[in-house]
C-alpha cells in the first residue's frame, strides 16, 4: 500500500453505501482525483467537519487499485465565509462546477489550483460576486487554452467595429461579417476590452476595476455563451443562480 500526502480543495461529494463518501479533490501535485472517506457519514467520524465542499485540506491517502482511500485529513481553510448566505454558496458552487467540468482526472495544473484557491478566498471577502466570477472565468479560459478571439474578427481578421460574438466560432465578429455568422450575438462596445484587461491583470488587482451594471451584464452574457458552447452542456449552478438569485 503506497501512502501519499497532498494539499487539496474539495470539488464534489457523493454517497457510497451507508456510511462512506466518494470525494472529488483537486491538488497541485495530482490534479483531479477521487478518494473514498470511509465512515464519514457516521456521527462520531474523525472526518466530521473536515471534508466539506470548498475546504482546503491536507490529506494522507492510500493508493488503491480502483479508488484511493483517505487515511487522515487536516483542515487548512474551512471557507466559513462562503456558507454565510445562499448567494456566496451558489457562486462558489459554480466555480467548483466549472473547474470540475473543464478538467480531466489526473491532469496536473498548479496554476489552476492557485486560481481556484484565490477565487474562493475572494468569494469569502467580496460583495461583488458577479465581478469575481467574470474574472475567474476569463483566467480559467486563459489557463486551459479556451480563450475566445477578442482582438480581431474571426471571419475577416479586421480589428474594427467588433460588435458581435460567435459562440461556435469562438470569438469576435465585426459588423460587416455579422450576416455571415448564424449564431452571432450582440456584444457591448467594451466587452472585448474588459476581457483583455482582466486576462492580463493579476487576480487581486483586477478586482479593483469598476464596471457598470451594463458592462457586467454584457460580459456575463458573452462568457456564458462561450463556456456553454465549449462544454456542450448546461451548467447546473448557473441555472440555479439565474432562476433563483437573479429574479
Amino acid at each position: 500500500m503506497t501512502l501519499y500526502k497532498t494539499e487539496a480543495i474539495i470539488l464534489r461529494k457523493r454517497p457510497l453505501g451507508e456510511a462512506d463518501q466518494i470525494i472529488t479533490f483537486i491538488s497541485p501535485e495530482h490534479g483531479k482525483f477521487d478518494a473514498v472517506a470511509k465512515g464519514i457519514r457516521k456521527v462520531k467520524s474523525t472526518f466530521s467537519g473536515k471534508l466539506e465542499l470548498f475546504c482546503r485540506v491536507r490529506l494522507l491517502a492510500a493508493e488503491g487499485k480502483n479508488l484511493d482511500t483517505i487515511s487522515q485529513a487536516e483542515l487548512l481553510n474551512p471557507r466559513k465565509g462562503i456558507n454565510k448566505d445562499i448567494a456566496h454558496f451558489a457562486y462558489a458552487s459554480l466555480v467548483l462546477e466549472l473547474v470540475d467540468l473543464f478538467t480531466e482526472e489526473g491532469e496536473k495544473n498548479r496554476t489552476l489550483f492557485n486560481l481556484l484557491d484565490l477565487t474562493l478566498e475572494s468569494l469569502e471577502r467580496k460583495k461583488n460576486l458577479k465581478l469575481v466570477l467574470i474574472i475567474f472565468q476569463i483566467k480559467l479560459l486563459r489557463i486551459l487554452g479556451y480563450m475566445p478571439e477578442i482582438k480581431k474578427c474571426i471571419i475577416c481578421s479586421s480589428a474594427i467595429s467588433l460588435s458581435f460574438f460567435s459562440p461556435s466560432g469562438g470569438g469576435a465578429v465585426c459588423g460587416l461579417c455579422r450576416g455571415n455568422v448564424k449564431d452571432a450575438i450582440p456584444a457591448g462596445e467594451s466587452v472585448f476590452k474588459i476581457i483583455d484587461t482582466f486576462r492580463k491583470l493579476p487576480l487581486n488587482s483586477s478586482q479593483r476595476v469598476n464596471l457598470s451594471a451594463m458592462q457586467v451584464a454584457d460580459t456575463e452574457k458573452i462568457l456564458e455563451r462561450h463556456v456553454k458552447y465549449r462544454l456542450e452542456r448546461e451548467i447546473k449552478s448557473l441555472v440555479f443562480i439565474k432562476e433563483v438569485l437573479n429574479k
